[in-house]
């Protein structure tokens, strides 16, 4: 089954090393060749509304973000600027695109094949690993890459009690029932999975 296409994700950039006569006109002129701008900020201080020397501007796409972060980062001196321009993403962007989730604590006989199934209610599953030591043997936890993010905000949002393995006899030694099955996205989003066997 074809995906529709992703939905452009807005970006927000960190611009650092401005003139502190910068203005939110200014930043917009410097950023527009490279895309569609949301908004810009030039941050000031509050009791003299003089700029700090830094400031944010928002792409309406990624793409568009990371070719100004590749043009213009560590390349260009401003007047009246001691160092580098620097233009990189905004603290707590980047977890916006992430699709992961980290599985922990599953029964050391799963396989990919049914950590796949568990998660396919979900969305569009893209990959499953679970980590594995020297000798193949399964480490007890793994990851689960879906489509989009929102796939994997659903899956950790509905993923809250549901048998995994079938097989009690398999797996009765393997999973402790005081400990559940522990699930997070990488961006630090956790919620507990118990495992009933």
């Amino acid at each position: 089954m074809q995906q529709p296409p992703k939905q452009p994700i807005y970006m927000k950039l960190f611009v650092g090393q401005i003139p502190n006569t910068y203005t939110e006109s200014d930043l917009r002129t410097m950023f527009e060749p490279f895309g569609t701008i949301q908004d810009v900020t030039v941050l000031r201080f509050r009791d003299s509304d003089q700029s700090r020397g830094c400031g944010f501007v928002g792409f309406s796409r990624k793409e568009d973000a990371d070719q100004a972060i590749k043009a213009l980062h560590n390349t260009i001196r401003l007047d009246g600027v001691k160092h580098l321009m620097q233009v990189k993403y905004a603290d707590g962007e980047l977890e916006k695109l992430e699709t992961q989730v980290y599985v922990g604590k599953i029964s050391l006989t799963a396989t990919e094949d049914e950590l796949r199934e568990l998660f396919a209610p979900w969305g569009t599953v893209e990959s499953v690993k679970i980590l594995r030591n020297p000798d193949g043997s399964s480490r007890g936890c793994g990851f689960v890459k879906y489509y989009s993010r929102e796939e994997a905000s659903q899956a950790i949002a509905n993923i809250l009690f549901i048998k995994f393995i079938p097989s009690f006899e398999a797996t009765q030694n393997m999973i402790s029932r005081k400990h559940p099955c522990k699930i997070r996205s990488i961006c630090k989003i956790d919620i507990y999975l118990r495992l009933f066997i």
